[in-house]
């Protein structure tokens, strides 16, 4: 792969020449590479066939994120000089967030305990849920944690009900980015 720079006869050109390279428009310029070798007799695996259902959902996301001002500017803010906006869109679609870790120092089996989470995606997460579940596997309190007005990078869950026998216990953490994707995390104590 070659990237062109200042050649007015190929700057801006996409496509390919003969079969033999491809030419394609990026954010730094131009791109040349040799034209890939597909058999077209092949049949797609079902791997391949789930995978373009899955980019074509990613493209109808990046059309409705385009066609929508608030979300547009907020994708446009974020927005990697080495990509497109298009591009940052379909990245985001298929980047699930992750929950990095939960912290439950602070967690006594008290109500009031605050719970922290650290939670990670390559756009934004715009959900952390919890739920807390006893020994014998009993939801003992659900909810939505709020982010962390200090560190943005945070969220903060506020326990609601008491938990007097906290061996055993499990916590699992729930985040959702814009796309609808989720990571999530369970921690025992």
């Amino acid at each position: 792969m070659a990237h062109v720079d200042n050649n007015i006869f190929i700057e801006g050109l996409r496509g390919n020449v003969a079969k033999q390279i491809v030419f394609r428009k990026t954010r730094k310029g131009t791109v040349a590479s040799r034209m890939p070798k597909t058999d077209p007799n092949r049949e797609p695996t079902q791997g391949q066939l789930e995978h373009r259902d899955r980019f074509a959902d990613a493209s109808d996301y990046a059309q409705e994120v385009l066609a929508d001002p608030e979300l547009k500017a907020l994708y446009e803010a974020a927005l990697d000089p080495e990509n497109t906006l298009r591009g940052t869109i379909v990245r985001d679609f298929f980047k699930a967030p992750k929950v990095r870790e939960v912290d439950t120092d602070s967690y006594k089996g008290v109500v009031g305990d605050v719970i922290r989470i650290k939670a990670k995606d390559d756009f934004r997460v715009i959900a952390v849920d919890v739920r807390i579940l006893n020994a014998a596997g009993e939801l003992l309190e659900e909810g939505a944690a709020i982010i962390d007005p200090k560190s943005r990078k945070k969220w903060l869950y506020t326990t609601t009900v008491p938990n007097p026998e906290l061996a055993g216990t499990v916590i699992q953490v729930t985040a959702t980015d814009m796309p609808g994707n989720t990571g999530s995390l369970d921690v025992t104590l």
